[in-house]
């Protein structure tokens, strides 16, 4: 609950709790309002993508694809309702974890496969190849930054999707939009 390692990315919720992509031990943790008291101890209160603060992923290889855990979280956004959308790149998948949120809950919503124990990558619509970044506007259009495909895909309303949804828009680098 103290330690990180590798930390992916940060964001702050409308609490003023602070997020943690933590990628080398697989997992999302909180910080309650760490700026309420500056001087510490920063203890994570919560996690997200493991069962509880112990436990990591292996060494070497992934592990088994599911509802539970994350492999490599790298990025991580709100939906306007507060709900958490982590990109896990180690899978190919973006997934949705809405509130209230309690330590090793599984995910809502999976995006980039078409269910939770599926982890292959590739360019369809549905699909994704490392999922670096993820972003959500005030609309709550979802973005992901799907990094080997070298494009940008959108989903409208994504806290209302289906498991395994199609992005609405994509925007290939160097191309133009294509509505899908």
């Amino acid at each position: 609950d103290t330690g990180l390692s590798a930390p992916g990315a940060v964001a702050v919720d409308p609490e003023g709790n602070l997020w943690v992509a933590d990628t080398g031990n697989g997992r999302i943790v909180r910080f309650l309002r760490p700026f309420d008291n500056p001087s510490g101890p920063f203890v994570a209160d919560l996690v997200i993508g493991q069962p509880d603060f112990q436990s990591r992923p292996p060494v070497s290889g992934a592990p088994p694809p599911s509802r539970e855990l994350l492999f490599r979280p790298s990025s991580l956004a709100f939906t306007p309702e507060g709900h958490l959308a982590v990109s896990d790149m180690g899978q190919h998948r973006v997934l949705l974890y809405r509130q209230p949120f309690i330590s090793g809950q599984p995910a809502d919503l999976v995006l980039g496969q078409p269910d939770y124990t599926t982890t292959g990558s590739g360019n369809l619509y549905s699909k994704m190849n490392m999922p670096m970044g993820v972003a959500v506007d005030t609309s709550n259009r979802l973005y992901v930054a799907d990094f080997l495909n070298r494009r940008i895909m959108v989903w409208d309303q994504v806290s209302e999707r289906l498991d395994g949804s199609s992005a609405a828009l994509t925007f290939a680098l160097g191309g133009q939009p294509q509505a899908v």
